[in-house]
């Protein structure tokens, strides 16, 4: 947001070499890749995340980090997959 990607990236991988399992650290880098329009290591890292434990939908749901991908059918499976009971797409 602060248009200072590079250092964003490192601070990044440092916490990704920190905490490479903790849910709160993949999801942040999700968001990270998701604002630096990587799309596909965003969705990466929330796979990871997930897999790890992160389990809260309705901050996924409205977290403004997230606002590139949520036109991505991954972002539409990601949620469908950690709340069945939401209608797909």
């Amino acid at each position: 947001e602060l248009g200072n990607a590079d250092e964003a990236s490192r601070w990044n991988e440092r916490a990704m070499e920190l905490g490479p399992r903790d849910p709160a650290t993949l999801y942040n880098s999700a968001c990270l890749f998701a604002l630096l329009g990587d799309a596909d290591r965003c969705f990466e890292c929330f796979d990871r995340a997930v897999e790890h434990g992160f389990a809260n939908v309705q901050w996924l749901e409205h977290d403004p980090d997230l606002d590139g991908v949520r036109n991505d059918p991954r972002y539409h499976a990601l949620l469908t997959h950690m709340n069945p009971g939401l209608p797909a797409g």
